[in-house]
């Protein structure tokens, strides 16, 4: 069990460097992670870790924010 286990944890900026990370690490102490960024080709990159999913405006394979 995760310290992290049960939280869900909305994360801007998680495409690449620090917010990557940041994501990652959540993601290993068990939240479920709701990942944004502007950079839609990276942050669908993300989608391949399980516990991560992805939320933008701007393409139709990421969940859209209404």
């Amino acid at each position: 069990m995760g310290r992290l286990d049960g939280k869900v944890i909305i994360l801007t900026a998680a495409a690449q460097g620090i917010g990557q990370a940041a994501a990652l690490a959540f993601v290993r102490e068990g939240a479920k992670v709701i990942a944004t960024d502007i950079n839609v080709s990276k942050l669908q990159e993300l989608e391949k870790y399980p516990g991560i999913q992805t939320l933008c405006r701007w393409s139709s394979s990421c969940y859209i924010l209404t």
